[in-house]
């Protein structure tokens, strides 16, 4: 565990003379948020938040549950590498994403997915508008867009958990991460700023 208790003092952690220390919902969320983050573990937050996994783990139950509100997770490019060789494919920031929150069945292709965008959703689909598909389970999502070149499919199960799903949706990029990553999307608070007049 390598947290200073400087950097523990400015997320608000209150540390007593016991070493005891009273964790702010701010900065649980916070630590939550880090491990969303490409390439980040459980562990690796962990240790820089000195705390157990374990304890990190619990807080990531919560955030699950919606009891912690946690920040917007920022990201400034929609495509970035990953280890291994592979690359991790997100939509951008100005991207629409729409969810069909109708389950559909997850035998259907590229075409049989775009065919139901045209007329379940009366959208079209070659648009890079990312749909977002959910299945009976409500463990399952597959994701639908237009790349430009081709229309790229994306499948994901959660493990041990279920997908947060609500009514007729629209999503930004904040609450489309926490969704895909298995949390209470309604309990993440997006940061919008004012889009500036001129630049200074």
């Amino acid at each position: 565990m390598c947290a200073t208790n400087s950097f523990l003092k400015s997320l608000g952690v209150e540390i007593y003379a016991s070493s005891h220390r009273r964790w702010p919902d701010e900065a649980k969320a916070q630590a939550v948020a880090d491990t969303l983050e490409r390439g980040a573990t459980v562990n690796g937050v962990a240790a820089r938040y000195g705390v157990l996994p374990n304890q990190l783990s619990a807080w990531r139950r919560l955030a699950k549950q919606g009891k912690l509100v946690l920040p917007a997770v920022e990201v400034d490019e929609p495509v970035r590498p990953c280890t291994r060789g592979f690359t991790m494919l997100m939509p951008s920031q100005g991207v629409r994403i729409l969810v069909a929150t109708k389950p559909v069945g997850f035998r259907k292709g590229h075409d049989g997915l775009a065919a139901l965008v045209q007329s379940a959703l009366a959208e079209d689909p070659f648009t890079g508008t990312v749909f977002v598909f959910r299945a009976k389970r409500a463990d399952r999502m597959t994701i639908l867009f237009w790349d430009g070149s081709g229309l790229v499919m994306a499948y994901k199960q959660l493990e041990e958990s279920t997908f947060t799903w609500g009514g007729a949706m629209t999503l930004n990029r904040a609450h489309f991460e926490a969704l895909f990553a298995g949390l209470d999307w309604r309990r993440v608070r997006s940061l919008e700023a004012r889009r500036p007049a001129v630049a200074e």
